[in-house]
């Protein structure tokens, strides 16, 4: 009975052990067939849904201190991530002797002394400093002139009348008097300027004798650098054959330009403000025109006339002023130039003397601006309020 007992419970025992087994291998085919070891999963729906897997990063990877092994702010070094180029920042930073250049990776610098800038440690445009060479003294000529270096040269070129002189002025000064080619055309080269601001002005003489108004401007040269100023157009002359004129008596305005250029004459009485176009026509192959003035159909009073020409897309500044009178009596224009503040020889007296001779108020006169003060001025060697009461008086506008 004992032994049918010890069967009957070692039956039981195995079989409970043989479920247990079982259920323990179902359970561990469930497991292992439904999980995945890759990063992606399943939604209840049974849709795939993409898991990003990352590590925790290093605390000094986010402290804002460049610490531990990283070789800039929070990057580099074993632990963080590899730090941006700096040499593409816009920022000096890390070994840059310059913005994004220079040091142990980035590309060489460009010369700041040749970049026409103030910069780096320069003590002028391009000048002094640890690299550049030095600013050396003030300047001799004027108009701000005068740093001991050179630049390559200054090209001038433009249009004036056909085979006639063109004079080249730097501050109130001749440098250059050239002669335009029978198209009008005409080019000066200069060498060895010393670094510095200059006034440049361009007037030409026409075929009477008559000088034009100036075109003036501004050059500034830095070290070694070269300066094109190109499309001068020098304007026409204007003149008027009388001062003034019987109302009904003939009066031509004439002058010259460049060959075949489309010239405008405009006109205002004395009372107006506003002047108004008078006539256009063309200059003739030598550069001059000319226009018969109908005076019957003015009022008996002053007229001032001006002009300017146009070639091609260019057009010149205005010519001077060229005026007459209609009245009860004619008179011929009067000849020659004014005696005294005609400082830059254009036998006019207007703002171009003034601002020349504005330049040397209250400043030690250059020897050769002394020949000009002499001789178109007071005399005294210098500039003051004597000489601007010269040029009051003999102002002609």
């Amino acid at each position: 009975m004992l032994k049918t007992f010890n069967k009957n419970f070692l039956k039981k025992q195995a079989l409970k052990f043989f479920f247990l087994g079982l259920f323990f291998c179902m359970a561990i085919i469930w497991l292992f067939g439904n999980y995945n070891l890759s990063n992606a999963a399943t939604s209840t729906d049974g849709q795939n849904i993409s898991i990003t897997v990352s590590s925790s990063v290093p605390f000094h990877c986010n402290d804002s201190v460049q610490n531990f092994d990283e070789t800039n702010v929070d990057c580099g070094g074993v632990d963080c991530a590899s730090c941006p180029n700096h040499c593409t920042n816009s920022i000096q930073d890390e070994d840059e002797t310059g913005v994004d250049c220079g040091g142990s990776l980035c590309p060489a610098c460009p010369n700041h002394c040749t970049n026409s800038i103030k910069d780096a440690d320069e003590t002028g445009v391009d000048c002094g400093g640890a690299l550049c060479p030095s600013c050396g003294g003030g300047g001799g000529g004027g108009g701000g002139g005068g740093g001991g270096f050179t630049v390559a040269q200054i090209n001038l070129s433009g249009f004036a009348y056909p085979n006639r002189p063109v004079t080249i002025l730097k501050d109130g000064q001749i440098v250059a008097t050239v002669t335009a080619n029978n198209l009008g055309s005409f080019q000066q080269v200069f060498t060895n300027i010393p670094a510095g601001t200059y006034r440049f002005s361009v007037y030409a003489t026409d075929i009477n004798g008559n000088k034009s108004s100036s075109v003036v401007f501004p050059i500034t040269i830095s070290t070694w650098s070269t300066i094109t100023a190109d499309d001068i157009i020098v304007p026409p002359t204007l003149s008027a054959d009388k001062s003034s004129v019987k109302k009904g008596e003939s009066l031509t305005l004439f002058g010259q330009s460049a060959p075949s250029a489309e010239v405008s004459l405009y006109s205002k009485k004395s009372d107006e403000i506003v002047e108004h176009l008078l006539a256009t026509m063309y200059s003739g192959l030598n550069g001059t025109f000319s226009f018969s003035v109908n005076t019957n159909l003015l009022e008996q009073k002053m007229y001032s006339n001006r002009a300017k020409e146009k070639l091609g897309s260019l057009s010149s500044e205005f010519s001077n002023y060229a005026d007459f009178t209609v009245g009860e009596e004619s008179k011929p224009a009067p000849t020659g130039c004014p005696a005294k503040g005609d400082v830059n020889d254009d036998c006019r007296v207007n703002l171009v003397d003034f601002s020349i001779t504005a330049y040397w108020y209250k400043r030690t006169v250059s020897e050769s601006f002394k020949q000009i003060e002499k001789i178109k001025l007071s005399g005294d060697g210098q500039v003051n309020l004597t000489d601007f009461s010269i040029l009051a008086y003999y102002w002609t506008g």
